[in-house]
């Protein structure tokens, strides 16, 4: 399951504003955001609508044969 948390970037190291519970090890993708974010609510909410959609195929029987491209 994709998890979302976020954090700040400060002197070349990434603070998380808390830590993950249920995680151990994790691959990990970073967004560099501007301080301010230029999105409605409804647009918010439609990105994690998208997300939610791509998670199921991300996880899809199959997809690991991508891994290695």
């Amino acid at each position: 399951m994709l998890r979302t948390v976020e954090g700040t970037f400060r002197k070349g190291k990434i603070r998380l504003k808390e830590t993950p519970t249920d995680v151990d090890e994790a691959r990990i993708l970073v967004t560099f955001l501007p301080n301010e974010v230029p999105l409605s609510d409804a647009e918010i909410e439609e990105l994690r609508w998208r997300f939610e959609a791509w998670e199921a195929d991300w996880h899809a029987p199959g997809m690991e044969a991508y891994n290695d491209l």
